[in-house]
């Protein structure tokens, strides 16, 4: 449940949309304040979609050495597969498990993700050795290392770039085969020692050339046995923790995972506003005369005419600054907002250059635009006079391309 809180990055996401970074034009405060943060994010996108792409690739070519070696095998004879059967009804799995052998294979492994299977290296087993190997694979089965190692793979392609996700794949094999060593060792229905069982562990073990990224094996060196020995030798069933407070720290750290990934999120944009607000730097201009009593007309657009709509989403409607470049002749237009009869909206224009002929108003839910125009900067109060939808649109009248930063007050 921990992992799966993870499996997507919150404060990422939180950040992304609250700033509009990845999606629609650049004409937000975060665009207007640091265009060139923007596109960085833009070309570490274009960075993580290569390497998540890469890691897709190496996960399917996995897949691919997986089924060649289940292909290439052969089932294995009813005795061993007998003993897998008894371990099973041991262990009160709902399924039997099938066992294959393997020729290139240097080391037991269990597969799968759907139809779980057991892979054992063609040779000779003791019957101690084989039930040892088919229970330890078995644990793994039951419980759910398959589908934790299967999440947790996941996450380190979609987090490549990160160290944390990668030492995490690691400690979801580590702790996987100490819990089945735990329950092997002290639950186990054959009644072999400590000693026996990591001598059989050992002798199975080994160096593997590639990495498996579904399933679980026995590919740990004997250096890294150690350490499970060492364990397994200090452990004691009556120190375990009650189910009641796994349970409750389980929560609680999916609380803080939360919690904490949306605080990030929050400071992160917290952080950004005030070192803007820190370094930026006010230049003093003189003021272009504003245009009074503009008088309103209202039209019905002609076909022919160019008009580019921003995208409708709930970041767009909320949006009240713009800054557009339009080109001559054509007009842009808001996201809807909604506004009803008697309703005021002000708008105000900053063309560039300054002495620019622009016209601003209204797009009504009837289809008619209502609106003014004017040479330089100005504002307007328009009373609505429908209920619905409306838009905001500006006009380049200039007859050459313009940048234009509107302001809607309603």
């Amino acid at each position: 449940m921990v992992v799966i809180v993870f499996f997507v990055p919150i404060a990422f996401f939180y950040v992304a949309f609250r700033t509009n970074l990845l999606y629609g034009p650049m004409d937000t405060q975060f665009s207007q304040q640091t265009p060139f943060l923007r596109s960085a994010f833009r070309v570490m996108a274009v960075i993580w979609l290569l390497g998540a792409g890469w890691k897709v690739i190496k996960y399917v070519q996995c897949g691919s050495v997986i089924r060649g070696i289940i292909r290439h095998s052969m089932r294995a004879e009813k005795i061993i597969q007998s003993a897998a059967d008894v371990v099973c009804g041991d262990m009160k799995l709902s399924k039997k498990v099938p066992v294959y052998m393997t020729v290139g294979q240097r080391t037991p492994m269990i597969v799968g993700f759907w139809h779980k299977k057991i892979l054992l290296p063609q040779k000779q087993y003791e019957s101690d050795e084989l039930y040892a190997i088919l229970e330890h694979e078995l644990w793994h089965y039951r419980q759910g290392d398959l589908l934790l190692k299967k999440a947790c793979s996941w996450i380190a392609r979609i987090q490549w770039f990160n160290p944390v996700t990668r030492y995490l794949q690691k400690e979801v094999d580590k702790w996987g085969d100490i819990y089945c060593d735990k329950h092997v060792c002290f639950e186990g229905s054959t009644g072999w020692d400590i000693k026996r069982y990591f001598e059989i562990v050992a002798r199975n073990s080994g160096k593997v050339e590639t990495e498996l990224m579904s399933g679980m094996r026995l590919h740990k060196t004997l250096e890294s046995l150690k350490g499970r020995v060492n364990r397994m030798m200090k452990y004691n069933p009556k120190n375990e923790l009650k189910k009641a407070w796994i349970m409750l720290l389980v929560m609680g750290f999916l609380l803080a995972s939360t919690v904490t990934s949306l605080a990030a999120g929050r400071g992160i944009a917290a952080l950004y506003d005030a070192v803007f607000k820190a370094t930026k730097v006010i230049i003093e201009e003189d003021l272009q005369p504003q245009i009074t009593d503009l008088e309103e007309v209202e039209w019905l657009p002609d076909e022919n005419k160019i008009i580019i709509e921003m995208p409708d989403n709930p970041m767009t409607r909320a949006t009240s600054s713009y800054t557009w470049d339009i080109s001559a002749g054509k007009a842009k237009l808001t996201g809807e907002f909604y506004a009803a009869n008697g309703n005021k909206v002000v708008l105000t224009v900053s063309p560039d250059p300054a002495n620019a002929k622009v016209g601003a108003g209204l797009s009504q839910p009837d289809g008619y635009w209502r609106g003014v125009s004017g040479t330089g900067a100005y504002s307007h109060t328009f009373t609505v006079n429908q209920n619905g939808y409306h838009r905001v649109y500006v006009e380049n009248l200039a007859g050459k391309d313009i940048t234009v930063g509107l302001i809607v007050v309603r």
